[in-house]
C-alpha cells in the first residue's frame, strides 16, 4: 500500500499488489513514480529507525529504486511544488495542465552534470593482522565493515555530496548485496534509475585486507563485468554533460567500446575523466590509446609509473601530459601532483582527522580525491584550489571505515 497521509508523509510497505494515495484517485505507478519525482528533497527513514537526509536530484524512479521504496521504506517529503493545482489528478506533460499552471510541461529526462558506468560491488574490509598464513592456519583479525565499493560507485557518492547531479550505470546481482549496493547510492543521493539487476550472478565483491598504508584486494567480479557496448548511451550528451570512467580494467565488456563513446562524447563538446585502477593483468592494455579522448587523468603513482616505464612521478606525468591536457597523479601520503605541458602544480598530504593520525584504512581516498578535484575543476576552479578540495575529500575519506562514511559533505 501507498499512502500520503495529511501531514505530508509519504509511506511505502511492503505486501501490497497496487499502489494506493489516500488524497487523491490516482491508483497507478506511473502516477506514483511522478509525484515521487516531484521531491526535490526528502529523508529516508530506514526499518532500523536512523535518519538520513540527502539532496535527490532524480529524474526518473524506476525499476530497482522503486523496489527499493516499496520494501519497507517510509518517504517524507519536504518540497512539493506547490504551485501545481492538484498534482495527484493532473498529467504534468500535457498541454492543458502546462497552461493552467503557468508552466511547461515536464520533460525528460534533464541532463545530469556527471555520469559514469560503475563497477557495481560490495566491499569486505578486513583491518588487524590480515596476511594470510597458508598451512590451515587460523589468525585472528581486528575488525571488519562492510561497504559500498566500486571506484566509479566511491566516486559517485562523493560527487554526489559536493551537489553534482551524478547517475551511474552498471548491474547489480538479484541478492541482498545487490539491495545494499542500491540503497547506499540513494542514500548518497545518486540516481540509480539506469542500474539494472541480472538474476544470473551474484553483485560483485571485493574482499580488501587493509592495512595502516596499503591494502591487498580480493576481486569477485560477478555483476561488475556484465555491462556491454549496448548499455552505453547512443549519444553521451542525452545523459551527461560529463563522463567519468573507472577501473577500465574490471569492466572487461567494455574495454573495445570506450574509443568510440569518448570519441562521440568529444565531438558533443562534453568532458571526460580517467582514473585507471590497477590492471589484474599488469599490461595496462589500451589505456594510452584513451588518453587523447581524455580532459583529466588521474592514475596514482603505481599506476602511472607502470603506464611509462619511469619511476620518477613527475617525469611520468609530464609524459603522459604530452597526450592528455591534464594529469593529475595521486602520490598518497607524499600527497599529489598535476600537470600540464611542462607545468607542475603540487600539494602535500594533510593531517589525517583522527585522535592518532593514523588512517582506520585507505579504502576510496583516491576516489574521493577525484571526485574533489573534478568537482572544483568543473566549477572552474584553478588547479591549486582543485588540488586543495581533491586532498580534503581524500583526508576525511580516511578517517572512517570504507570509502563512502567519511566523505566530506561541506560547502564549496
Amino acid at each position: 500500500m501507498v499512502l500520503l497521509s495529511s501531514g505530508g508523509k509519504l509511506v511505502l510497505s511492503p505486501g501490497s499488489s497496487h499502489t494506493e494515495l489516500k488524497h487523491g484517485n490516482v491508483r497507478s505507478v506511473k502516477r506514483l513514480k511522478w509525484i515521487i519525482n516531484r521531491l526535490i528533497e526528502f529523508d529516508i527513514i530506514l526499518d532500523n529507525g536512523s535518519l538520513d537526509t540527502a539532496i535527490r536530484p532524480w529524474n526518473t524512479i524506476t525499476g530497482q529504486a522503486l523496489d527499493l521504496l516499496c520494501a519497507g521504506l517510509s518517504v517524507r517529503t519536504t518540497d512539493i511544488d506547490e504551485r501545481m493545482e492538484n498534482p495527484f489528478m493532473e498529467d504534468p506533460q500535457s498541454e492543458d495542465f502546462a497552461k493552467r499552471s503557468n508552466r511547461k510541461p515536464m520533460c525528460a529526462p534533464t541532463l545530469f552534470e556527471v555520469a559514469t558506468v560503475a563497477d557495481m560491488c560490495v566491499d569486505l574490509i578486513l583491518r588487524g593482522n590480515v596476511r594470510p598464513q597458508f598451512g590451515q592456519r587460523e589468525q585472528i583479525v581486528n575488525s571488519y565493515c562492510l561497504e559500498l565499493g566500486g571506484s566509479a560507485n566511491i566516486f559517485a557518492t562523493q560527487m554526489a555530496k559536493l551537489g553534482a547531479r551524478t547517475a551511474v550505470l552498471g548491474y547489480v546481482g538479484s541478492d541482498l548485496f545487490g539491495d545494499f549496493v542500491l540503497q547506499r547510492l540513494m542514500e548518497s543521493g545518486v540516481d540509480v534509475s539506469l542500474v539494472k539487476r541480472d538474476n544470473s550472478v551474484a553483485t560483485g565483491l571485493g574482499v580488501t585486507l587493509a592495512e595502516p598504508d596499503d591494502r591487498a584486494i580480493l576481486t569477485i567480479l560477478g555483476s561488475i563485468d556484465l555491462s556491454r557496448p549496448c548499455d552505453l548511451p547512443d549519444s553521451p550528451r542525452s545523459i551527461s554533460r560529463h563522463w567519468h570512467v573507472a577501473s577500465p580494467f574490471l569492466l572487461r565488456g567494455l574495454r573495445s567500446a570506450w574509443p568510440k563513446f569518448l570519441g562521440r562524447a568529444k565531438a558533443d563538446g562534453l568532458t571526460v575523466s580517467l582514473d585507471p585502477n590497477w590492471d589484474p593483468d599488469e599490461s595496462c592494455d589500451g589505456i594510452k590509446d584513451l588518453l587523447p579522448l581524455v580532459d583529466v587523468f588521474l592514475p596514482n603513482e603505481a599506476e602511472a609509473t607502470a603506464l611509462t616505464g619511469l619511476t620518477n612521478s613527475i617525469e611520468a606525468g609530464r609524459q603522459l601530459a604530452k597526450a592528455c591536457p591534464l594529469v593529475v597523479i595521486k602520490r598518497g601520503s607524499r600527497g599529489a601532483i598535476a600537470v600540464r605541458d611542462d607545468r607542475v602544480w603540487k600539494i602535500e598530504a594533510s593531517p589525517v582527522p583522527t585522535a592518532d593520525g593514523t588512517p582506520i584504512d585507505t579504502v576510496g581516498a583516491g576516489d574521493n580525491f577525484d571526485a574533489g578535484f573534478l568537482r572544483a575543476w568543473m566549477l572552474g576552479k584553478d588547479i591549486d584550489d582543485c588540488l586543495c578540495l581533491g586532498r580534503l575529500c581524500a583526508s576525511e575519506s580516511l578517517s572512517s571505515a570504507g570509502g563512502i562514511r567519511g566523505q566530506w559533505t561541506g560547502s564549496i
